[in-house]
């Protein structure tokens, strides 16, 4: 899933509460997907397409984080912080994510299963940043169209 995850483990709990949804179109989430880590998410749709995404990571748990992102399979570029996919039809995107610590990109041998039994290999790839104990972690994130 296009989420966080601590130290590469599975969710303990999928309860989440959304916290705004305002008359600009923002969306609010949350989840307490683990012991002392809250995750909220907020993201805002603008007009010529772009996507923002902000993710803050809070609470008493510390370890690696990670924000993953699984897209169609095809190949990406990797520029900088900026992963770009390279459809040959032009339709495509660019994801630009920006850490309020150091960060590094990981990737990852992806799959997706558009009908039963069949299993397809897409790319995934991940922020890596480091959480402190009691510390907020920030992801700020930009999808945009691109040709």
């Amino acid at each position: 899933h296009n989420t966080v995850t601590l130290n590469d483990a599975n969710y303990v709990t999928r309860e989440s509460t959304m916290l705004d949804w305002d008359d600009k179109g923002a969306v609010t989430v949350k989840n307490s997907p683990y012991e002392g880590f809250d995750h909220v998410r907020s993201f805002r749709l603008l007009k010529d397409g772009t996507l923002l995404v902000k993710d803050v990571v809070s609470g008493a748990a510390s370890g690696e984080v990670e924000l993953h992102f699984n897209l169609l399979p095809g190949n990406l570029e990797l520029s900088g912080n900026v992963v770009r996919t390279c459809f040959e039809d032009g339709n495509n995107i660019s994801i630009a994510t920006r850490v309020s610590t150091r960060s590094d990109i990981r990737f990852y041998e992806g799959w997706t299963s558009p009908i039963y039994k069949e299993k397809i290999q897409r790319p995934s790839y991940a922020v890596v940043a480091d959480k402190k104990a009691g510390r907020d972690l920030v992801f700020t994130t930009v999808i945009k169209p691109t040709r």
